[in-house]
């Protein structure tokens, strides 16, 4: 069945398996009118998220904006559209448009009471926040991030938030302090069987570990997730690792 899709690629996207899912995504959209525009617009934000994730902003957006033809749309479906087209201009360093866009899209959050999507804008602005050097913004909104989504016992955006505030402070070179947090966000990514999460807090961790001098703790933990990057087409997350690790082998030649 064509919803069938939609379900699958779901699934493909949480255990991490970009590629899969970017698949199963079109393979649904080619269904053409047998799915409802609902289901449709789901699809093409979906979409999106893989395109983003393997690096390709640009048909990102153009995903996005696909999205936002699929018939009508609701209020939360709209702000929800805001949430994602703002942080995809800020991984783009279009950081005018993305604040802004972040910003409405809390207010509209805000309005409809919906404190989860509330809490995920947050999480995005408070990531963006880091990057423009911004660090009190991000613990503002990290924590606030972090908060709701316990209250609203969501483990995966509470994972994502205080994996966030670990890398507001490895940012600020606090590397002890974030390497508490990451193990923290890597528990819970353990328990709710998150396998691209994880790769992530082993790279973080491993670059903590660098900029403290333990080699071959750091190198251990980036080369094992930028294996599982590069099995799921995370070429920016590969990439970042394979630097990482170039470094840190020169500094372990070097001593």
């Amino acid at each position: 069945m064509p919803e069938s899709f939609l379900a699958e690629a779901k699934l493909a996207h949480r255990r991490g398996d970009l590629k899969c899912a970017l698949e199963l995504s079109e393979k649904g959209l080619a269904q053409g009118s047998e799915l409802s525009s609902a289901k449709r617009h789901e699809l093409w934000v979906l979409k999106s998220h893989c395109l983003s994730a393997l690096g390709k902003w640009l048909e990102s957006v153009r995903a996005l904006e696909s999205a936002t033809q699929e018939g009508t749309i609701s209020a939360e479906a709209e702000a929800r559209l805001m949430m994602h087209r703002g942080y995809l201009m800020g991984s783009l360093a279009r950081y005018s448009e993305c604040f802004a866009l972040l910003h409405r899209a809390e207010l509209a959050a805000r309005e409809l009471g919906n404190s989860k999507l509330v809490a995920e804008t947050l999480w995005r602005r408070g990531l963006i926040s880091i990057f423009v050097g911004d660090y009190a913004m991000a613990e503002k909104c990290l924590r606030s991030s972090a908060e709701i989504a316990l209250a609203e016992k969501d483990r995966s955006l509470e994972a994502l938030s205080i994996a966030g505030i670990a890398k507001n402070l490895m940012y600020q070179e606090r590397y002890n302090d974030a390497i508490a947090k990451f193990e923290e966000a890597l528990k819970i990514f353990e328990e709710t069987d998150s396998a691209f999460y994880i790769a992530v807090a082993h790279s973080e961790l491993g670059n903590c570990y660098m900029f403290l001098g333990e080699t071959g703790k750091a190198l251990q933990l980036l080369e094992s997730s930028a294996q599982v990057f590069l099995e799921n087409g995370a070429m920016p997350n590969y990439q970042v690792n394979l630097a990482a690790s170039a470094t840190c082998s020169f500094g372990a030649e070097s001593t």
